[in-house]
């Protein structure tokens, strides 16, 4: 029997393994970056499990934050310049909320310097978006807010500067 997949996982390169890098400063946040820091990645509908590596010298907090509509998410308006600190403007220009932060044992935990963590995800139904909808043209913010929540990844820092690996395991068919 075939199994239907939607488009947009086609689009977002099922097969692929999504690299992204990303240096912090003690106690910021950061959401994950390709390894240029210019480009904010997310996992995919079909990413089932996110490997993380701390490259760096300090512990490395990993966090979820769910944000209930585009109005909730960081924008540079609110909070920074730029990626990977917020949103940009451009695609997210209501984006208001501020920043998440870091709650050590309470939205995030602690990967040690040179350790990894390992997150099976949830099948996509069952776990929610964890892709912000950007802005498009013509549609209301009723059309918007179909993919809310969405559980969005953020990082923080303890002691200094760190540097971490994020591996996104996508997975094919229904997901």
């Amino acid at each position: 029997m075939p199994v239907n997949v939607a488009s947009q996982t086609l689009l977002s390169d099922p097969v692929s393994f999504a690299f992204v890098q990303t240096d912090i400063a003690n106690f910021a946040w950061v959401f994950p970056t390709n390894p240029a820091q210019t480009v904010l990645r997310w996992p995919g509908s079909n990413t089932r499990q996110i490997v993380i590596l701390n490259r760096g010298n300090n512990p490395l907090l990993f966090g979820l934050k769910a944000y209930a509509d585009l109005a909730s998410l960081p924008g540079q308006a609110t909070v920074g310049a730029g990626v990977p600190y917020a949103l940009p403007a451009a695609n997210f220009p209501t984006a208001a909320g501020p920043g998440p932060v870091p709650n050590e044992g309470g939205n995030c935990t602690r990967i040690p310097a040179g350790s990894s963590f390992t997150l099976d995800l949830l099948p996509f139904q069952e776990r929610g978006n964890m892709t912000p909808v950007t802005a498009i043209s013509g549609a209301t913010v009723a059309q918007q807010a179909t993919a809310y929540p969405t559980y969005l990844i953020f990082f923080g820092a303890v002691g200094g500067d760190t540097t971490a690996d994020i591996t996104y395991v996508n997975t094919f068919g229904a997901f």
